[in-house]
C-alpha cells in the first residue's frame, strides 16, 4: 500500500517544519485554464518589487545551509522563481497542475512540488540521503546522485525525485497533461508562516483544481506525530511477483499503468529485446537488460530476441560522438553467433523466439522507407543530445543514421511487440515503436528502460573501449578480480543490477555495509562470488576466492599462472614485456613500466630500457591480475 512520509529525523532537526499535501484523483490536466493562467500573471505583477531577503526566502537558504548544501551555489527553488519573474516579468505556464501550484507558491512564498504518483515505484519520502541513491535531473541524460546527508525526496527503489530538499526535481514524476493520480507539496516552517496562512494556501489550492480541472482532492499535512498518508489511489497493489519484475533493475516504465493492468489480466506478454551484433564480447553492462529479459521469461512470457543483422550495418548514433564505423555482413553475422552463445548464459535459448530485422527492412521499398519517415519530423530528430552536440563540434551528422531510430522503432510493427526492454539510451528510440505501431494498425507496447551499470573505475559506462568492463566469457579468476576492484560506492548497485540476491536481502546487505565496524570488503568478496557463480559454478567462485586471497591479500602467486618460452638473452625491459604478450602493444608495455606495474620475482621496475637478462623459471608479473613464467 503506497504511502508519501517525512523522515522523523527531518522534524528533529527542523522543529518549526510542516508539509500539507493534496490527495489528487483522477484529474483532468489536459486542458489550458484562462482563470489560472491570469491568476498567475497577476500575482506576478505583485512579486516584482519582493525583496530576496525576504524571511519567507531566506528561511530556505538558512535550512540549506544546515543539511550542508550552499544556496549560493544551489539556490532553493522559491528564490529561483523570484528571480526568474523579477528578471523577466513572466513566468511559464506549463499546464494546468502546474502552473496552478506556481500561483500558490508566488503568493503565499510557499515552496511547492508536486509528483505523478502513477511514475513513483511503491512510497515516498523526504529523508536524508545515504548517497546511494540515483537521480536524474529534468533535462540530463545522466545520473546525479545526492550526496550523503542531503535532503532528499526519494521512492521505494531509491529513485530521488527531489535533489537539496527543493532545488531541483527529478524527470521522472514530472507533472505532464496525462498525469491523473498526483501528489502536491506545500511546505513551510511556522516560525516564519503560520499554520493558519499555511492552511489557507493549501485550501486555495484545492478549491482551484477542483473548479479549473474537475480534480477530486484530498486534503493531509505530515508532522512529527503523523509522519505518513496512505494514498487511497494505490492501495490496489499488484503482487510481489510483479513488483520484482517492475521494480528491480528498472530505470523507467512507460506507461506503468497499462503495463500492470495486462499483466494482472494474466495476458502472455509478446517482450522484445533488440541486439546489434556489433562486437564479441558482451558484459555485465549487457547482461542487465538480460536479466530483465530473463525474469519475464521466468514469468511465463514470450521473449523475443532481435538480431539487428540489418541495422548493425548502419551504425546507432545513440551516445555517439562520431559517426559509427559500417560493419560488413559478414562481420554482423560473425558476431551474432558469438552473441548468442554468450546470451545462452543467462537466457533459456530454446524458450525463445529469435527475429533478424534484416527479414523485413531489407524489403521494403522507397516507397516503404518514405511512408515510415512521414511518421516524424526532423525538428524531432535534431532535438537529440548527441546531434546537438555534434554540430556544436560541426562533426559528421549522415542522414541514415536519422533513419536509425525509425528502424528500431519499425522493428516492433512486424514483432508486434507488447513491451521492450533497453538501456536508459535506447529511450528515444524504443519510443518511436509507439506512433509506428499506431500507424500500422497494431497494438502499441509499453517501454521499459533499465539503468547504466557503471564500470569498474566507478565514473564511466562499463565499456569496452574504455577498459572498465567485466565480460561474461572472462574466466572466474578475472571475473572475481574485476569485481573487487569496484569502488565500495558501486556495491549495492551491483547487487542489485548484476547477482540474483533478492531485494530483501540486499536492504540488509546496505544496512550491514552502512555500520562503521564492517569491511566493505568482506561484502565485496560475497557479490563477486554471486557474479561468478552465475557464469560459471560454486565450486568456481570458491576456487576464484581463495586465488584472490592468496595472491592480493597474501602476496602470493597464481598456482595456474600461463607459462612461455623466451631465447635466454639480455634485452630491454619493454621488449621483454611486449615479447610474453602481457600488454597489447609496444607502447603499452612502456606505458605500463613507467607506471610502476610491472615486476619480476617480485621486484618492481621503472626503467623501460633497463636491460634484462632472460633466465628460466622467471616470474614476470603486469598490474595487478596478469602473470607469466618463464621456462
Amino acid at each position: 500500500m503506497g504511502k508519501v512520509s517525512v523522515d522523523k529525523k527531518i522534524f528533529e532537526k527542523f522543529p518549526s517544519f510542516k508539509r500539507k499535501i493534496l490527495i489528487i484523483e483522477d484529474i483532468n490536466n489536459s486542458k489550458k485554464s484562462k482563470h489560472i493562467e491570469e491568476l498567475l500573471k497577476g500575482v506576478i505583477a505583485e512579486r516584482m518589487q519582493t525583496s530576496l531577503e525576504d524571511e519567507r526566502i531566506q528561511c530556505w537558504e538558512d535550512v540549506h545551509q544546515l543539511f550542508g548544501s550552499n544556496p549560493s551555489a544551489f539556490p532553493p527553488s522559491l528564490k529561483m522563481i523570484l528571480k526568474r519573474i523579477q528578471k523577466s516579468g513572466e513566468f511559464p505556464y506549463i499546464n494546468s497542475v502546474v502552473a496552478a501550484f506556481n500561483y500558490i507558491c508566488i503568493k503565499y512564498l510557499v515552496s511547492c512540488g508536486a509528483d505523478d504518483f502513477s511514475e513513483i515505484n511503491g512510497d515516498a519520502c523526504l529523508t536524508f540521503a545515504t548517497g546511494n541513491e540515483s537521480f536524474l535531473g529534468l533535462g540530463s541524460k545522466e545520473n546525479d546522485s545526492p550526496k550523503k546527508g542531503e535532503v532528499i525526496y526519494v521512492d521505494s527503489k531509491d529513485n530521488v525525485m527531489c535533489r537539496r530538499w527543493n532545488w531541483r526535481n527529478g524527470a521522472k514524476t514530472k507533472i505532464t497533461p496525462e498525469s491523473k493520480n498526483i501528489v502536491i507539496n506545500i511546505e513551510a516552517f511556522t516560525h516564519i508562516i503560520s499554520d493558519s496562512e499555511l492552511e489557507k494556501a493549501q485550501k486555495e489550492l484545492a478549491d482551484l483544481l477542483e473548479k479549473e480541472c474537475g480534480a477530486k482532492i484530498k486534503l493531509a499535512e505530515l508532522t512529527l506525530d503523523s509522519p505518513e498518508c496512505v494514498l487511497p489511489f494505490v492501495e490496489d497493489e499488484i503482487s510481489s511477483e510483479f513488483t520484482e519484475l517492475l521494480n528491480r533493475g528498472v530505470a523507467e516504465i512507460n506507461v506503468r499503468e497499462n503495463l500492470e493492468k495486462k499483466l494482472k489480466e494474466g495476458k502472455k506478454l509478446r517482450v522484445k529485446f533488440g541486439i546489434d551484433p556489433t562486437g564479441f564480447d558482451l558484459t555485465l553492462g549487457h547482461a542487465v537488460p538480460l536479466r530483465k529479459l530473463k525474469a519475464f521469461q521466468d514469468a511465463g512470457h514470450q521473449v523475443v530476441l532481435l538480431f539487428g543483422n540489418f541495422t548493425a550495418q548502419i551504425g546507432d548514433p545513440t551516445g555517439k560522438s562520431q559517426a559509427r564505423k559500417i560493419l560488413t555482413k559478414e562481420d554482423v553475422e560473425t558476431n551474432a553467433k558469438t552473441y548468442l552463445k554468450q546470451a545462452a548464459k543467462i537466457l533459456d535459448i530454446n524458450n525463445i523466439e529469435l527475429v533478424y530485422n534484416a527479414d523485413w527492412l531489407e524489403k521494403m521499398s522507397f516507397s516503404d522507407v518514405l511512408k515510415l519517415a512521414g511518421n516524424f519530423t526532423v525538428a524531432q530528430m535534431l532535438e537529440r543530445d548527441m546531434f546537438q552536440e555534434r554540430m556544436k563540434k560541426s562533426q559528421q551528422i549522415n542522414l541514415v543514421e536519422f533513419m536509425y531510430p525509425l528502424m528500431q522503432g519499425y522493428d516492433s510493427v512486424p514483432i508486434r511487440a507488447d513491451v521492450e526492454i533497453g538501456g536508459t539510451d535506447q529511450l528515444f528510440n524504443m519510443m518511436c515503436a509507439r506512433p509506428l505501431q499506431k500507424a500500422y494498425g497494431v497494438p502499441v507496447q509499453n517501454v521499459i528502460t533499465v539503468p547504466i551499470l557503471v564500470g569498474l573505475d566507478g565514473h564511466e559506462k562499463m565499456s569496452k573501449s574504455l577498459g572498465n568492463y567485466i565480460a561474461l566469457n572472462d574466466s572466474a579468476s578475472d571475473m572475481f578480480g574485476k569485481t573487487m576492484s569496484i569502488p565500495d560506492a558501486l556495491i549495492i548497485n551491483y547487487f542489485e543490477l548484476a547477482t540474483g540476491v533478492s531485494l530483501e536481502e540486499i536492504k540488509k546487505i546496505e544496512k550491514e555495509l552502512s555500520k562503521s565496524d564492517v569491511n566493505p570488503r568482506d561484502i565485496k568478496i560475497r557479490l563477486a562470488k554471486e557474479i561468478v557463480t552465475l557464469y560459471h559454478t560454486a565450486k568456481d567462485a570458491d576456487e576464484a576466492e581463495q586465488n584472490f586471497l592468496q595472491v592480493f591479500q597474501k602476496g602470493g602467486i597464481p598456482e595456474d599462472i600461463a607459462e612461455i618460452d623466451l631465447a635466454k638473452e639480455e634485452t630491454q625491459l619493454w621488449a621483454l614485456i611486449n615479447a610474453t604478450k602481457l600488454c597489447g602493444s609496444s607502447s603499452n608495455a612502456k606505458q605500463m613500466i613507467e607506471q610502476g606495474s610491472v615486476k619480476i620475482d617480485g621486484e618492481k621496475f621503472a626503467d623501460k630500457n633497463e636491460m634484462i637478462q632472460v633466465k628460466s623459471e622467471m616470474i614476470i608479473q603486469v598490474g595487478k591480475r596478469k602473470w607469466v613464467k618463464i621456462v
